[in-house]
């Protein structure tokens, strides 16, 4: 619903403010009242301007991440000037940027999931263009162009997080399978916009009626909230710039370290997993890199050197479970530890290397069957003053 059928009226713009008198009885009604997309839109501009001058302490979004929440702010305002002001002369406009939001989705995701942006990439800003030329050249193409850049969009990262595809080397392993559902959530928000809008584009009455209206604002905000929401999540939330330089080192090394996979593939596999599993266990017991709450694959295959797909590999093969799940089952049982010295679960959870409350209890469930609660009464039944704490 971020396009909603541009090609159902005029495709050349028309100059002009245009006000509805059935829609405002006065010229102070718009002043009084604000459309739900004028909501959206100084909501979402609000937490992108937070996110850019560094709100949060524990730590900072990826610049794509805020472009992203400021461009589906600057959309809901733009639907809001064609749809509630009458301002025609900005339609134009309006599939050409809701064309750009797709591929800026796909570049956040590779960014800040998967890898540093190359100059190769620089191709997804063929998909406005696209936009732009059908606009002038073929008008009747327009709304297959813009809706097939959403569904295009949205299935490529439906794959790209499929079950059984590779980790997410930039994933904080903290939080194990949150952040591909969150990405879904995305991919589906991409797809569930161009059914709405191919469902506007096939209806035949397009009058422009004051419900077709409402519900063409009610949807369209609905998407952009939930794609913008998502966008600064917590779970996307970097290093602190003092971590900065060591963070784009591991983004720099993905290159070498994916181009040796190559060479680790000639060699026989279940030495080189036992091998590697070993320094592995080595590396966990001595250094303990899992007390660092933003952990990544990355990081740690670079520590090991090896590629992230070889550690990857190395630890479902002998291990049973995904690099996450090997890390966090670590650091639940440091959690325990330190439970049964009589230590809170807030802080127990923090000093383990959590981030949040919710993925230690979801990790602890998860390994125990039990809450952490739950946990403490049978195997410190005559602790009640601990476990009374862990309820905290």
């Amino acid at each position: 619903m971020i396009y909603h059928g541009f090609l159902t009226c005029p495709w050349r713009p028309r100059t002009g403010f245009r006000t509805s008198r059935n829609r405002f009885p006065s010229i102070l009604a718009p002043l009084l009242t604000l459309p739900l997309p004028v909501v959206v839109a100084l909501a979402l501009a609000f937490v992108a301007a937070r996110a850019w001058l560094g709100g949060d302490r524990g730590g900072r979004w990826h610049p794509l991440l805020i472009l992203l929440v400021g461009a589906t702010a600057a959309q809901s305002l733009l639907i809001a000037l064609v749809q509630h002001y009458g301002v025609t002369g900005l339609r134009w406009l309006q599939p050409i940027t809701a064309s750009a939001l797709p591929p800026l989705t796909w570049c956040a995701f590779v960014a800040v999931q998967v890898r540093q942006l190359r100059a190769r990439d620089a191709w997804h800003g063929l998909a406005p263009v696209l936009s732009l030329l059908c606009l002038l050249f073929w008008p009747d193409g327009l709304d297959l162009a813009v809706i097939g850049c959403f569904v295009v969009y949205g299935l490529a990262l439906l794959l790209a997080l499929r079950s059984g595809a590779a980790e997410l080397p930039l994933s904080r392993l903290a939080s194990d399978k949150v952040p591909r559902w969150l990405w879904r959530f995305m991919a589906l928000s991409l797809l569930v916009s161009a059914l709405g809008d191919t469902l506007i584009s096939l209806n035949e009455v397009m009058q422009l009626g004051e419900s077709r209206a409402l519900l063409i604002s009610v949807m369209s905000s609905l998407m952009l909230f939930s794609l913008g929401c998502i966008g600064l999540s917590s779970e996307w939330r970097t290093a602190e710039t003092g971590d900065a330089p060591a963070y784009h080192a591991h983004l720099s090394d993905m290159v070498a370290l994916e181009s040796a996979e190559s060479n680790s593939k000639k060699a026989a596999p279940e030495a080189v997993d036992t091998a590697l599993l070993d320094r592995l266990e080595t590396y966990m017991r001595e250094t303990r890199p899992w007390l660092n709450p933003d952990l990544t694959l990355l990081s740690l295959a670079r520590k090991l050197g090896v590629p992230t797909k070889t550690l990857s590999a190395a630890v479902n093969a002998g291990r049973g479970e995904n690099v996450a799940r090997y890390v966090n089952r670590h650091r639940i049982e440091h959690a325990c530890e330190l439970l049964r010295t009589g230590q809170a679960v807030t802080s127990a959870l923090y000093e383990s290397g959590f981030n949040t409350k919710s993925n230690f209890h979801r990790e602890f469930q998860r390994i125990h069957g039990q809450t952490p609660s739950e946990w403490l009464e049978q195997e410190v039944p005559a602790c009640g003053a601990i476990g009374s704490a862990a309820k905290q």
